[in-house]
């Protein structure tokens, strides 16, 4: 007689489905750690551009005037000041959408990004639709920063 052990087609189908449990359960969790991953990429933008719009403040002693992340980077006084670096807009598919700048006064500006981490429905990632959403640097106050990355963002 043949004794061979072996699995039969059952315990084979036990394991074939706590697989594929384990794998659909994991998908959420690399969607959120990717939209952090992109959330960490623009807030290290919004810092870079940051430094580059205080070191024109510096040279000009007023903010660039522009009303956009486009006519920022698109100024060419303003670009003077920008190291090498890019800004990564494939998450938002152009720079307007990740980013937001606005000289809120002449002695203040405000530079926001919304935040996807904090936004449960991908359909939104880009909007800011409440104050947790935004990331904002400038020397404007909190109130001004927020109310100027609502309304910026607000405009989509």
């Amino acid at each position: 007689m043949n004794s061979k052990k072996s699995f039969t087609l059952v315990e084979l189908m036990v394991v074939i489905a706590i697989i594929a449990i384990l794998g659909v359960a994991a998908v959420p969790v690399a969607g959120y750690a990717l939209r952090r991953a992109r959330d960490t990429k623009k807030q290290e933008n919004v810092d870079q551009l940051a430094i580059s719009i205080q070191a024109y403040y510096d040279e000009y002693l007023e903010y660039p005037s522009g009303v956009s992340a486009n006519a920022l980077m698109g100024d060419v006084k303003f670009n003077e000041f920008v190291e090498s670096w890019t800004l990564d807009a494939k998450p938002c598919n152009s720079i307007d959408k990740c980013y937001a700048y606005s000289r809120v006064d002449d002695e203040a500006y405000a530079l926001c990004t919304c935040l996807e981490s904090k936004t449960r429905d991908s359909s939104t990632a880009n909007k800011c639709e409440n104050l947790e959403d935004c990331y904002c640097v400038g020397d404007a106050s909190e109130a001004k920063k927020r109310a100027a990355c609502l309304t910026l963002f607000s405009k989509e």
